[in-house]
């Protein structure tokens, strides 16, 4: 039988994300003790010394950390790269026949991993990599986990999120406690954000006295007309007079403004 095979070249860091649980796949008649990455209701990545596999189909047996839960699969063989360094193979393995019961043990498994373990997998991503590697990196991790990282992470994962490309993270980090102005601020000129995460910082009792926040918030390309004027409505004659100037303010709520501004300079009839 002949697999998709790719070399695996060394990678600096190498970051896991929903990772490194502990395994053993049987592969040809033995068995081998691996590490369960990106494991997910579809299948698992399996990593790794181990021979190449002449037969596709393998058993997988998943545990815990605290080894609590133990979790016995059949799978089928997808795809398989290797590391020449290394000697470590990597098996993309395919679920087959799942259970109701396995599926919720999945479940298990992938939730404890995102709760203990996925903010401490960013550290295998250098904040001072491009934007591009960095984006390339989180995208080992689904959009659901990124969205949880995002909502609770520390300000080292914050530098990281702020780069994604899913606008549903960038909501996720907008809504993080923690997140603090000068963050708000980068986030803000994202021109991918979406309308309603604008209606979550504009909604935000934390940047309220910020008439920069503001200002971003009321130009942004994607902002809709109720918040740019919901926004504008809480700034003074000088922030008002500072968003009449700015590029990107709907033509709406600008005439608003001109007319505010107009009937306050002429004074009562």
């Amino acid at each position: 039988m002949t697999f998709q095979k790719t070399d695996l070249p060394a990678r600096r860091g190498r970051s896991r994300f929903l990772a490194s649980l502990p395994a053993v796949v049987r592969v040809d008649g033995e068995e081998h003790s691996c590490a369960a990455d990106d494991l997910s209701s579809t299948g698992v990545l399996l990593t790794g010394t181990f021979a190449y596999p002449t037969d596709p189909l393998v058993e997988v047996t998943i545990t815990t950390t605290t080894k609590d839960r133990t979790l016995h699969l059949e799978g089928r063989v997808m795809h398989v790269h290797e590391n020449e360094e290394s000697g470590e193979l990597r098996l993309g393995v395919q679920f087959e026949h799942l259970t109701d019961e396995q599926n919720e043990t999945i479940d298990l498994l992938v939730s404890r991993v995102v709760e203990g373990m996925a903010p401490a997998a960013l550290e295998g991503i250098d904040q001072k990599s491009s934007v591009g590697e960095i984006r390339e990196a989180l995208s080992k991790v689904t959009v659901a986990h990124r969205m949880q990282l995002a909502a609770r992470c520390g300000p080292k994962e914050r530098a990281i999120l702020k780069h994604d490309p899913d606008p549903h993270v960038l909501e996720s980090l907008a809504r993080n406690p923690n997140i603090n102005l000068p963050e708000i601020k980068t986030l803000l000129r994202r021109t991918d954000l979406l309308p309603s995460t604008l209606e979550v910082v504009a909604s935000d009792v934390r940047w309220l006295a910020d008439d920069e926040t503001k200002i971003l918030v009321a130009t942004h390309p994607r902002v809709t007309f109720m918040t740019a004027d919901k926004v504008v409505n809480r700034m003074n004659e000088l922030a008002v007079a500072r968003v009449i100037q700015r590029p990107g303010l709907q033509p709406g709520v600008k005439q608003k403004l001109m007319v505010k501004m107009s009937r306050k300079h002429r004074g009562p009839n």
